[in-house]
Order: C-alpha cells, then sequence, then structure tokens
C-alpha cells in the first residue's frame, strides 16, 4: 500500500483521481522532495486531458491499428 502511495503522490499530475483520494484521506504522512519528477508528472497529465491531443492520439492509432500486418 506505502508502495502504491509513493507512486501515486509522484505522479499526481497523471493520476488525479487516486491523488484526490489519498490527500482527502489524510494518507500523504512523509515529506517528499522530487519537484522536477511531480513537475514533469503534471505536465504529461495536462497533455493526456488535453482534447486536441486526445483526437489526434486516437487518430495515429485508428490508422495504425488498420494497416494490414506485413
Amino acid at each position: 500500500m506505502k508502495i502504491f502511495r509513493d507512486l501515486i503522490f509522484l505522479m499526481r499530475g497523471l493520476m488525479r483521481a487516486d491523488h484526490r483520494f489519498f490527500k482527502s484521506h489524510g494518507q500523504y504522512d512523509f515529506p517528499q522532495k522530487k519537484f522536477g519528477t511531480s513537475m514533469n508528472m503534471y505536465l504529461v497529465g495536462s497533455l493526456m486531458h488535453n482534447q486536441k491531443l486526445k483526437l489526434q492520439k486516437w487518430a495515429i492509432m485508428l490508422t495504425a491499428t488498420s494497416l494490414p500486418s506485413t
């Protein structure tokens, strides 16, 4: 449980719902100083929640899966 909690804390920008749950239930009882990693995860999270980028990812994925295998 603690390993998952630590992972959620580091990736809180990407795993927003899990972070809200852990924060509201007081599960974070430790200091973390990995500022760069946290900022990178916030960047990745915001990119994944961007609607234009979601549509582009889906379009690429659909074209890649519809190609015949060689």
